[in-house]
């Protein structure tokens, strides 16, 4: 027997041309930031960082939102 699970990963992901910038916020408190494609497999190393800061996620989420 095969059980399928499904998950909601977010409310909104936002894809932005000429960003370099990779994070993710997770609930407007947690972020993970680095040099990974967050969305993608790649073969190089890469690097990611979990902050726990709502302060640092509310800074990212008006960067994301003024290149809107």
């Amino acid at each position: 027997m095969t059980i399928w699970h499904s998950y909601k990963i977010a409310d909104v992901i936002f894809i932005r041309a000429n960003i370099h910038q990779k994070f993710a916020v997770i609930d407007q408190k947690v972020v993970w930031y680095g040099s990974i494609n967050l969305l993608s497999y790649g073969g190089a190393q890469e690097s990611l960082m979990r902050l726990a800061s709502p302060n640092i996620s509310q800074e990212l989420l008006k960067i994301i939102s003024a290149t809107a």
